[in-house]
């Protein structure tokens, strides 16, 4: 699996790089199939209100679709956090729908070939 980080608008740390491939490496126990992921960090220092707004980004690359997460909080471990669990409920979603998708076809599939 390729792991991709991109730093907009600051200054990308090795910390914060390693805390996010630590994160990435552990999605691929949820879809073996993934061939990359691709995560972009930024920083909006603009907001009036708020104050600085750190996002994350992940798109996971993989056959069939691709998910794309993207989340804005204050810190910007917590937005990597926040985004990392959405993406690994994500996938067992999609891994649990394929499954049961699999099933009803075998029992439709049983069904139309008693009745023949």
């Amino acid at each position: 699996m390729n792991i991709s980080i991109t730093g907009k608008d600051f200054e990308l740390t090795d910390s914060l790089e390693n805390f996010v491939k630590e994160k990435a490496n552990k999605l691929s126990k949820y879809d073996a199939r993934i061939n990359r992921v691709q995560v972009i960090l930024s920083v909006d220092d603009g907001h009036h209100r708020k104050g600085s707004i750190n996002t994350a980004e992940i798109i996971i690359d993989r056959p069939g679709k691709d998910i794309i997460i993207k989340e804005s909080r204050d810190e910007m471990h917590s937005a990597i956090d926040i985004a990392m669990e959405r993406a690994k409920i994500n996938l067992e979603r999609q891994k649990k729908d394929k499954i049961s998708g699999g099933k009803y076809r075998e029992i439709i599939k049983g069904i139309l070939t008693r009745r023949k």
